[in-house]
């Protein structure tokens, strides 16, 4: 786990922005992965409702109660436009210093490329073995083109691993706007935008990752392609064995396990996709999206009680997760009380935009469940509209399918 840095600088532009360079860069070694500090700064908050940072103090508390074996602490002190970075691992139980790195930069520009150093620094430290020098120095991951665009892009994959995906967006495109090659960020925001529905735009912002898979590191290029074979061409056997490469290489990757679940899941391969999921949750029991992602295994292979225990679960660690009412919902359609179906879905609402649509979808489908066509088709065209206004093309597409299946059933005079 990486700890916040210690900014003596001054300078905003450093905060959050080191901790997502040394973290991308230390997870190129195939033994070690981070732990998301997102996840981390929310069970600190658990713990201690005051808490809003995640200094040494805090995430040693927080990885002895995960099983967490190291926490990274840095710091960065500036003197006459020089700069220096300093990273110790320590052992969260004891606080014993396991390993240290010490580099400088030469001016604020060098920062980045300094982190990259001292992430190879570490590496070797703690074991790799493997390093390729030349490799690292030519590795976008530390090489995005300013601060700007290395913290934009920080801020975007924490709103989009909490499914906050618009929000996301704003930031990816930020981050473009500082830095146009930045590969790492076209294919976050082509992932925003097909988890938004806009599937036209992300089509195009898949072709640009692509086209910078050269400059990624080994583990990045395979979650991009893992990612692009799944959600662009459809191949979910190409895609499982690129994940299943990934987990070979990454044991504990997380963006692994649960990629590898969910093309099991997309094959209908629900027993399959509940055991990766499983093992996903076994190294991360924290993990919101995996714990969320579980629920939905268990409620598409009719397991309904492990479905909504599992989402209340996840309702626990984050009240806003607006996926965890689903399984709630659909279980109290299969037992035939839509007006608990309804209340559940009516919670998604407030929860963003993919809440609101997703609820939209849900309820229209709980009027045509409970034989209330017409309510049903009123729900389906507000839908669209909804859909419109989003740029929504997967919703709008789900919606219209939802009409037409609503005016078969009861249709009206010009239908």
């Amino acid at each position: 786990m990486i700890a916040d840095f210690d900014n003596t600088t001054g300078d905003g532009l450093f905060d959050g922005t080191l901790e997502q360079a040394l973290q991308i860069g230390i997870e190129s070694a195939p033994f070690i992965s981070g732990y998301r500090r997102d996840s981390a700064i929310r069970l600190a908050k658990t713990l201690d409702e005051s808490s809003a940072n995640l200094d040494e103090a805090t995430a040693r508390l927080v990885a002895v109660r995960e099983g967490i074996k190291l926490v990274m602490a840095g710091s960065i002190e500036e003197d006459n436009g020089k700069y220096t970075l300093y990273v110790r691992a320590v052992d969260p139980k004891g606080g014993e210093i396991m390993v240290s790195a010490e580099v400088d930069a030469k001016d604020k520009l060098s920062v980045l490329t300094a982190v990259g150093e001292l992430s190879g620094d570490l590496r070797e430290e703690l074991g790799d073995d493997d390093l390729d020098r030349d490799q690292l120095e030519d590795s976008e991951t530390f090489t995005a083109k300013n601060l700007e665009a290395a913290q934009a892009y920080s801020r975007a994959q924490s709103l989009q691993y909490n499914g906050k995906y618009a929000e996301a967006m704003e930031f990816y495109e930020q981050a473009l706007e500082f830095d146009p090659d930045f590969g790492r960020a076209y294919s976050g925001l082509a992932l925003s935008a097909h988890a938004l529905g806009k599937t036209e735009q992300a089509d195009e912002l898949w072709k640009k990752a692509l086209s910078t898979l050269g400059v990624m590191t080994e583990r990045e290029r395979l979650r991009t392609l893992g990612l692009y074979y799944s959600l662009v061409t459809k191949n979910y056997q190409k895609a499982i064995e690129t994940y299943e490469l990934l987990v070979s290489k990454y044991p504990a990757d997380d963006t692994a396990h649960n990629g590898l679940a969910v093309q099991y899941f997309y094959t209908l391969d629900f027993k399959a996709a509940l055991e990766e999921g499983a093992v996903l949750l076994d190294i991360y029991p924290s993990s919101v999206m995996g714990r969320s992602n579980y629920a939905l295994y268990a409620m598409y292979a009719t397991d309904f009680d492990t479905a909504v225990a599992e989402a209340e679960k996840v309702r626990e660690l984050d009240p806003e997760y607006f996926k965890a009412w689903l399984p709630t919902a659909i279980k109290a359609l299969s037992d035939g009380d839509t007006e608990a179906a309804k209340a559940a879905y009516a919670e998604m609402v407030p929860m963003g935009v993919r809440g609101e649509l997703t609820a939209q979808l849900g309820l229209a489908d709980a009027a045509i469940y409970g034989g209330d066509y017409a309510t049903a088709r009123s729900l389906f065209d507000t839908g669209v509209a909804l859909a419109q206004s989003a740029g929504s093309q997967y919703f709008e597409a789900t919606m219209r399918i939802g009409l037409a299946e609503a005016m078969m059933l009861a249709p009206l005079d010009g239908d």
